[in-house]
């Protein structure tokens, strides 16, 4: 508005002249593709590679019930690793974080030590996290994580550290419930208990793994 530029039609309108003295490159070359001519290559196909994967929802009502906040961040994580494993990608990094009803973040990032496939074998490590974020008696309206630190799968290395026969045991869990062989209601907890306009405490399963 400070050049009398209001429309898409009086930008292309301006001569090239104007548009590189007033104008960064990424305007220029918009103002090259309004005008017909192609600067930039149509990319069809399917993006098969990312640096980071992120999932989050706002939700309504407000709450901070923690139940619910952890709840809500366990579907984002699952989602999140669903998707790293339809890429063959282990997770090095998991950030999640909190939104206030005040638009503020509480966040924190979760380095683990060993990558992982299936966020069944870090509830430990989240829920240490989330304790670290939750603070009792503020309203939240938002939940969300981004994986990032990616590394082939097929290339992870088991370690003496590995716990091997609960790692085969958690495979087999999400290989039935991936199949739809199986149904426990949802992967780390029930989501349809969620959607009920009934107010329930939410739960998540409990999986023998000893």
């Amino acid at each position: 508005k400070k050049l009398e530029i209001e429309t898409a039609l009086a930008f292309i309108q301006k001569p090239e002249s104007y548009i590189r003295q007033h104008f960064t490159k990424p305007h220029f070359e918009i103002w090259h593709e309004l005008r017909g001519r192609k600067m930039f290559e149509l990319n069809t196909q399917r993006k098969d590679s990312f640096k980071s994967i992120s999932r989050t929802q706002t939700f309504t009502p407000i709450t901070n019930d923690p139940n619910i906040l952890f709840s809500k961040l366990l579907d984002h994580v699952e989602e999140a690793f669903e998707k790293a494993r339809k890429c063959s990608y282990s997770v090095g990094k998991l950030h999640i974080f909190l939104k206030t009803q005040r638009f503020t973040y509480h966040a924190t990032d979760v380095k683990l030590s060993q990558r992982q496939l299936y966020p069944l074998l870090m509830r430990k490590e989240l829920n240490e996290a989330f304790n670290r974020i939750y603070k009792k008696g503020v309203m939240y309206r938002t939940t969300g994580c981004t994986l990032s630190d990616f590394s082939e799968a097929q290339a992870q290395q088991t370690t003496l550290f590995n716990d091997v026969k609960k790692e085969n045991k958690v495979e087999r869990i999400y290989s039935l419930l991936e199949s739809n062989k199986v149904d426990f209601g949802t992967m780390l907890f029930d989501k349809p208990r969620m959607q009920e306009k009934k107010k329930r405490t939410l739960s998540t399963p409990i999986y023998n793994l000893g």
